[in-house]
């Protein structure tokens, strides 16, 4: 998903064209990348969901369910809580995600994209 920690790779399986992401999809893990290091991020397992709209917006809630259970009312930087909202396009085989609003200072007026095989 797009907009959160530098380096996460997102990998939407069973994608064939732009009309099959249409809809709710629950987050099934979550791995930021960064130097070729590959780390667990929001929980094991993580929850959350992204959500696509036909006419090219999307949003999308990531959350480490441990945080939720502590019961603290702000979350500590990426790895707790983000949550995210904007446009999304098809670029090739990957989707691009026009961040216009996030949970984070600095997550919006990005871009950022994934790929599905």
């Amino acid at each position: 998903m797009g907009g959160g920690p530098a380096g996460a790779k997102r990998h939407f399986l069973g994608v064939h064209d732009m009309t099959d992401l249409i809809g709710s999809w629950a987050l099934l893990s979550a791995t930021n990348y960064r130097d070729e290091d590959a780390t667990p991020v929001y929980g094991d397992p993580p929850s959350g969901q992204i959500q696509y709209s036909a006419d090219g917006r999307m949003s999308a809630f990531l959350m480490d369910p441990a945080w939720a259970a502590r019961g603290q009312p702000a979350a500590d930087g990426f790895t707790e809580f983000f949550a995210y909202a904007g446009t999304w396009e098809r670029v090739e085989n990957r989707v691009r995600h026009h961040v216009l609003f996030s949970s984070h200072p600095n997550g919006s007026e990005r871009c950022s994209s994934g790929s599905w095989r």
